[in-house]
This record gives C-alpha cells, structure tokens and sequence, in this order.
C-alpha cells in the first residue's frame, strides 16, 4: 500500500476529524488514486476489506483483514443474495471463534461508512461483549486514511457513532440489559445481533428489531444474528429451526462448522501417534456428507480436544463449540440424563441410515 504511506504522510499535525487538513494540495496522479479508490470501495466490499479494514490478530498487533475461510463462507452468501436482488439477513450457527462477529462487523462498518442515510443497530448479550463489537468498528474507523474517513460528528463511548455529513448512524446495544428496548423508533437498515443463545429476551429481536428491519428493508439491506448452540431449548434453536423451514421473516440458515477452519483448527500429531476409531469415523461422514477430507492435522486436534474434554465430562461443551452439523450442535449441547458420548453415536448412526432421518427427542435436564 506504497499510495496510502505516500498520502498519510500528507496529513497536517493539527488535522481532526471535524476539520481534516493537509499540509498541502494533492498532485493530479493523487487526485486521480483517491477518485478511484473512493469509487472501488463504495461499490466493493470485497475490494475495501483486505486493503482498508484493520482488525486486531489473534497473536497480538494490528493489521489487515485477510479472509479466513469461515469468513469467505459467508462472503459467498452475501454474493448470492446480491445476485438474486435479495436482502442479506443471515442467522448463523456456528462452532466456536470462526470470526463471524469480526466479518459482521467489518461489512456493517464498511455500509455505514460508504453510504448515506443508513442507520445500524449492534448488540451483544451482554455490554461488555457489546462494547468490544463498538471497539472493532472503532479501530476500523481509526486506521482509514483521509479519503475514506467520513467526517464523525460525534462518538458516545460503547454505544453510538454519528457521522453528519453521511447522515449515518451506528447504535450499540446490549440484549440482557435491565431496562428499555432496542431499535425502538428506528427504520434499522443494518444490524448484527451476536451471542443470541444466551440472551435473556429475546422479544427485543422479534418486537423491535425486526419490525424495524422489515420496515426498511431493500436489496441493500444486511442483518446477521449469529451464535454458537447452547441446547435444544430458547429462542436460539426456535429460530434457526424456523429459518431452515424458511419461516423466518426471510432469514438464510448458515451453518459454519469446526472443520472448515483448516489451520486453526489443526495441531502437528505427537511421534507415533495414530487416529482413533471415532475420528476416522467422523471423518468418513464429513467426506460422505459435505465432500471434505480431514487433514491429518485435524484429526490429531479433534482427537487430542475431543480427550480433554471428555476428561472434564464437558463433551456436551465439546459438541456444541466444535459441531460438524447443526443436529450435532443442538442435539448434543447442554447436560441431559444420557450419556453424551452414546448420544453422538446414535446420532451418527442415525445419519447414516438412507431410509429416514432421526432427531433424538432426549430430554434436557440443565444444571
């Protein structure tokens, strides 16, 4: 990015961002850089991203966004959807940290920067999870060079960006806080509900929010609700349940499993060690069912974690982070008065058998 060092070294010590200014005029060729690079990123997601959205890396430091393969997941979804002409709402099952919140973040960002007269609505379950969602928009925001940095009138700490001259609006909330709805009053054209499944009450979603979609939505329209299984029971299984049967207010199921995430979730095996039966197994139906082959890499980290929390009698825990399939996720996720190992077993038998398809009706009984 040899243009973006060339053109920051540009900016005046006593520049803000109510009063942006350089230390001098821009030269033709940069004029002509920046009318392009405007141009590209208000039309280009794709293009924006990789070249302008900084997030915070997982081993320390601050740097571009390089899609994960979770994230071009969903990226795929968000093309289809555009294709069709249709509204990107998405609710999204997911195994544990695949970066769904930060790629939800970034295209949020990203629509409430480049275009006017949008407002968008965040919350986690709870504030603090909430804030950190307003952090990563804020480090976004800070590490943009002039040219794509929209003048920001005002910043309510954790909860509201306001940038006047877009007209645009970007309002932090939380699901589990005592008092008050979310989105009341408010046409929402953006959103990214987080954390779901452990939300208190989640009538703020289906009372306020969505009314508040729907009321505005169009072709441009991008909402996501995303979250990890937490038990067949709550408002979180209801609605993925609902959107799969494609009753639910238009929202596509997305389901992100623990395998796609091919480095992350992948250790170098022990000398001598070998896979065990249940992971060759586990293997055998993911190449059957979704036409993907375990790395010998994931099956040692799937074997090695599968071990420790079964040490821990945590495998509902196991199950529910690092599902294969959405049934796994839900059917295996939270205490029952069954043995969770035996559980996963008829599961897998179950879809193993051609003739029919079973949902295990256990019983949860929560601790």
């Amino acid at each position: 990015m040899e243009w973006v060092d060339r053109l920051n070294k540009l900016i005046h010590p006593d520049s803000t961002d109510i009063k942006p200014r350089l230390v001098r005029n821009l030269q033709p060729d940069e004029k002509t850089f920046v009318a392009n690079e405007i141009a590209m990123c208000k039309i280009s997601y794709p293009y924006w991203c990789p070249r302008y959205c900084f997030i915070k890396l997982d081993k320390g430091g601050v740097d571009r966004l390089v899609f994960k393969e979770s994230q071009e997941m969903l990226l795929s979804v968000l093309g289809k959807l555009e294709e069709a002409g249709t509204p990107a709402k998405i609710i999204n099952l997911k195994a544990r940290q695949v970066y769904s919140s930060t790629f939800s973040e970034s295209v949020l960002t990203h629509k409430s920067m480049m275009t006017s007269g949008i407002t968008s609505v965040v919350a986690s379950d709870e504030p603090d999870k909430s804030e950190f969602l307003f952090n990563m928009m804020e480090r976004i925001y800070d590490n943009l060079p002039f040219y794509l940095k929209p003048r920001r009138k005002y910043r309510v700490k954790g909860s509201q960006l306001y940038f006047d001259q877009l007209d645009s609006l970007i309002d932090v909330d939380s699901g589990n806080k005592r008092v008050g709805g979310i989105g009341q009053g408010l046409t929402i054209h953006n959103g990214h509900i987080s954390e779901l499944a452990t939300w208190n009450n989640t009538d703020q979603i289906t009372a306020d929010i969505i009314p508040a979609i729907l009321s505005g939505e169009s072709p441009k329209t991008f909402f996501i609700v995303e979250f990890t299984a937490n038990g067949k029971h709550g408002s979180a299984y209801q609605f993925w349940r609902s959107a799969r049967r494609k009753q639910f207010y238009g929202f596509v199921p997305v389901f992100i499993p623990w395998w796609v995430m091919t480095e992350k979730y992948a250790s170098e095996p022990e000398t001598g060690w070998g896979p065990s039966d249940r992971v060759i197994k586990l293997a055998a139906q993911i190449k059957m069912t979704k036409g993907r082959e375990l790395t010998r890499k994931q099956m040692y980290w799937w074997d090695t974690n599968y071990s420790s929390y079964k040490a821990q009698n945590k495998l509902n825990d196991f199950f529910a982070e690092y599902a294969s399939d959405d049934q796994e996720a839900f059917q295996l996720a939270g205490r029952t008065v069954f043995d969770t190992e035996k559980l996963n077993d008829l599961l897998r038998l179950a879809k193993n058998r051609t003739s029919a398809i079973y949902e295990l009706q256990e019983k949860m009984v929560l601790k």
